[in-house]
């Protein structure tokens, strides 16, 4: 396990440290943080969260560190951490898997957000073309953007002069030597990953999926979506999914009672639960879980996912059954 307390100057640089499991401190470089620095669990939870960053309530990181079973001393601690109450489950997530989740990819662009003014290092508006964006970072010759994974979040942070502010704010808590930023009201749509323990989810992993673009940005008012089409891997598009109430993919038992009928040919003496099945693999369709490999890392998974995917997609009932579930929440 792992957690990184504070940030501390040496030399002129700005350098993380970092806690081991025995917690011990090291110093590593701010771009280091992108792998290391929050502690990791062999079964992730994994929900879909959708909410407005200044909704997050401060709280004491005791309970989070307890629970991984990390040694680290409250007065040293410096990195923040922040609760969301959900209907039935509370979220505690750290500073670091806020800032990992919205600067993506963090392993790219992380080094330069903890620096002074971090937009303007990173990309401008294209001076040929005002509707794009030019990288301008010196990383920009290895050409990691082509597959989009840094172009969205450049476009978000070039367009939106809130998610300007958001950036620069890091660098601020950095030079206190606090790993945090500041809340702003932008809503967000996560892919949240976590242990949970009763009523309460531990968050080790961010990823932002969309954000809704503020009444600041240059460009109309709208939605930029993080996620690639090189995350969601081969398929052409990620499906559109009508969600719940709490803003879940998770069927109440009506509606699977209504959907399944699309699956009655395979669904006959199975001895899984077909609603949890098609509940991971509206998660798959939906790009919230990218790989086989993620598919299989849930918490819910069985071993059935991939077969009855399969199944369905080449019988043509997933997309039937998806179209039946989105017409009952569009009522």
């Amino acid at each position: 396990m792992q957690w990184a307390q504070s940030i501390t100057s040496r030399n002129g640089q700005l350098l993380a440290s970092v806690l081991d499991a025995n917690g011990t401190p090291s110093l590593l470089p701010l771009g280091e943080l992108a792998a290391n620095g929050l502690p990791t669990c062999e079964k992730n939870w994994r929900r879909c969260l959708s909410f407005r960053l200044s909704d997050l309530q401060a709280t004491t990181p005791d309970e989070y560190l307890e629970h991984f079973g990390i040694k680290a001393n409250s007065a040293e601690n410096l990195q923040s951490m922040y609760a969301l109450h959900g209907p039935r489950v509370k979220w505690v997530i750290p500073a670091l898997a806020l800032i990992r989740g919205l600067f993506q990819p963090s392993r790219v662009l992380l080094s330069d957000v903890f620096r002074p003014q971090p937009v303007d290092r990173l990309a401008v508006v294209d001076p040929d073309n005002s509707r794009r964006v030019k990288i301008v970072a010196p990383w920009s010759n290895i050409k990691l953007h082509k597959a989009g994974s840094t172009v969205p979040t450049l476009e978000w942070l070039v367009w939106d002069q809130m998610a300007n502010k958001l950036a620069s704010s890091v660098h601020h808590h950095a030079m206190k030597g606090c790993i945090d930023l500041d809340l702003l009201p932008l809503d967000f749509e996560f892919s949240a990953y976590g242990d949970r323990k009763g009523k309460t989810t531990f968050v080790t992993n961010l990823s932002a999926l969309k954000v809704t673009l503020s009444e600041r940005s240059s460009r109309n008012p709208g939605e930029v979506h993080f996620l690639s089409q090189a995350a969601v891997g081969k398929r052409s598009s990620a499906l559109h999914v009508e969600r719940n109430a709490t803003g879940d993919l998770q069927l109440t038992q009506q509606e699977w009672e209504s959907v399944k009928q699309h699956a009655l040919d395979y669904s006959r003496g199975s001895k899984y639960d077909l609603k949890t099945v098609f509940e991971n693999l509206l998660a798959y369709a939906t790009g919230e879980v990218a790989t086989h490999k993620e598919l299989k890392a849930l918490e819910t998974a069985t071993p059935v996912d991939l077969e009855y995917h399969r199944c369905w997609t080449n019988a043509g009932k997933f997309t039937a059954m998806v179209d039946h579930l989105n017409r009952l929440r569009a009522k």
